[in-house]
Formats: structure tokens, C-alpha cells, sequence
């Protein structure tokens, strides 16, 4: 049982959002992929987990201040720390560090799985559960060479396999299973996390206005009546989706500014009427009056 669903990692939303308005350095980019296949890896692990029919208490993207838990599972008097991992190519351990076959290393995952287990196990120590960490990789085109099979590694084509033998060792679940499950839930906290957003620094001047294509994501879409349509792939859409989106773009990259029409009219490179605009906020948001000016919210 999934006690929330599974959200779209901030920093990821805000490098989407960013990729089409602002020049991103290589950094960013490279960034933006692993954050991409890393929300891929952790959805097929929640349909596995889903096809499993294990009887658990699943929370995905536990989050505090400083670090993230991908996945928690609790069953049984056991918590499973499932550290997700997406990747692709040829990969070898060895003296207990990852590499890939250039010598390019990277940060060996199970250091960060037990690192968490550790600061589960202070946030929890007046509870007697026992914790067991799992390194997960979900990609198929991946192996990973000189692995030992103590390691708590499990790779595509065991998944599968490990789920189904946690389901048949598995008993019924208890109120202290719940009970667990309830108190990790009040403990997320994702907005605490962020103040460590790594990501580039920018300004309202920085970014490129204008209306974004909803097929080929580029700022390349002109206006024609109550019809949107992209110079660079030909798709057509109706102007208020269009506007909807951008408002939401503006959101995610402002968020402490005021959502005012003049603002957004500037924003979507005053393309679209501010009638438009103030149609397409009212029917989302709600309109706040104060003193002379007013805002949506």
C-alpha cells in the first residue's frame, strides 16, 4: 500500500522548466538527464513493487533537510531502505568504489544507502524496528562487474525475484507497521529542502519570454486570434493551455513573486491580451485584493 504518491522531484521541475528559457551549462544538463533517469528507475520500481502484491506500507521520496530516501517500505517489523538506481552501461566495483570502464568513478550508491540507514536509525532510535538497505538498479541495459553476492545489490533481472520472495516470507501487517508508516509521513518535509536546491542563478531579465509548444517544448509559439501555433514543429493548440502553462512556469521559477497579470503579460512576451490572461487566472487561481493592486493565488 502506497501511503502517498510519488512527486516529481523540485529540482527537477525547476531544470525542465528552466531548459527552454535559459542557457543551462553542461553541468546542468548532465544534471538534468541523471534527475530524469532517476525518476525513471524509481517509477519502475514502484510498479514492481505494485505487481509484487507484497503486503507493505511503501512511502516514496522520504525527504529531510539534507539528504532523500527514495523509497521506504516498512513490513513486518522491518524497515527496507530501497536506493534507486538508473543506470546504463558497464560498471565495475572494485576496493569498494564504482567505476565505469574509462576509470570515470562515481559515488558508490551503497555508501549512500547505509548513510541513510544510519540517520533513519537516530530520527527512529526509540523504536524497535530493524532496518535493511538495498541498492537497487532498474535499468536493464545495465551491469555491474566484481559486485559480491553479500552485497546488498540487486540488479534488473532480480528485482522481480527479490519482490516475490518478500512476499511469500511476509505476514500479516500490524497497527505498529502503520503506526511507523503514519509517523515517517509527518516527518517528510520537502519545502525544508528548498534552501539546498542546486540550481543555476538567474533572474526575470535572464529568462526568455514568450509562449512554450507543448509538443517540442521550445519558446516558439505565436499567437493567431484564440490559436496557438509552433514556428518550429507546426503544432496548434487553443491559447488557453498554452497561457495555463506558462502561468505554472512563472510559478515555478518565481515563486516568490505575485502572480499579476502585468507580470505574466511581460512573461509571455506580450503575445496574449491581458484579458486572456486574467480569464485564464481566474478560472485557476484565486484573485486577491490589496490596496491598489490586485494578485491571483
Amino acid at each position: 500500500m502506497f501511503i502517498k504518491e510519488r512527486e516529481t522531484p523540485i529540482q527537477l521541475v525547476v531544470l525542465r522548466t528552466l531548459k527552454p528559457r535559459f542557457k543551462l551549462s553542461h553541468e546542468y544538463l548532465s544534471m538534468l538527464v541523471r534527475l530524469e533517469n532517476g525518476l525513471i528507475g524509481e517509477d519502475k520500481l514502484d510498479v514492481c513493487i505494485k505487481l509484487s502484491g507484497w503486503k507493505a506500507y511503501v512511502v516514496p521520496d522520504l525527504r529531510w533537510a539534507h539528504f532523500q530516501i527514495d523509497t521506504v517500505v516498512i513490513a513486518n517489523g522491518i524497515i527496507h531502505l530501497l536506493e534507486v538506481k538508473h543506470y546504463q552501461g558497464e560498471c565495475y566495483f572494485q576496493d569498494d568504489r564504482f567505476f565505469y570502464p574509462n576509470h570515470f568513478e562515481i559515488k558508490n550508491p551503497l555508501h549512500q544507502a547505509a548513510d541513510h540507514a544510519i540517520a533513519l536509525k537516530q530520527i527512529l532510535r526509540d523504536k524497535p524496528f530493524q532496518i535493511k538497505h538495498w541498492v537497487i538498479f532498474t535499468n536493464p541495459d545495465f551491469t555491474l562487474k566484481q559486485a559480491k553476492r553479500t552485497d546488498p545489490i540487486i540488479m534488473p533481472n532480480q528485482i522481480e525475484r527479490h519482490f516475490e520472495q518478500l512476499r511469500q516470507s511476509s505476514s500479516p501487517l500490524t497497527n505498529a507497521d502503520y503506526e511507523l508508516a503514519m509517523q515517517l509521513l509527518q516527518l517528510d518535509n520537502p519545502s525544508a529542502q528548498l534552501k539546498y536546491l542546486d540550481i543555476p542563478s538567474y533572474d526575470f531579465s535572464q529568462i526568455q519570454k514568450g509562449l512554450k509548444c507543448k509538443t517540442c517544448h521550445t519558446i516558439s509559439v505565436q499567437v493567431s486570434g484564440r490559436t496557438c501555433f509552433c514556428q518550429k514543429c507546426g503544432c496548434r493548440e487553443s491559447i488557453y493551455p498554452v497561457v495555463k502553462e506558462a502561468i505554472q512556469d512563472f510559478a515555478v521559477l518565481f515563486p516568490e513573486n505575485l502572480l499579476t497579470v502585468s507580470s505574466l503579460y511581460d512573461f509571455c512576451g506580450k503575445q496574449v491580451s491581458t484579458r486572456v490572461i486574467r480569464t485564464t487566472l481566474m478560472k485557476e487561481y484565486e484573485l486577491v485584493h490589496k490596496s491598489s493592486a490586485s494578485y491571483y493565488r
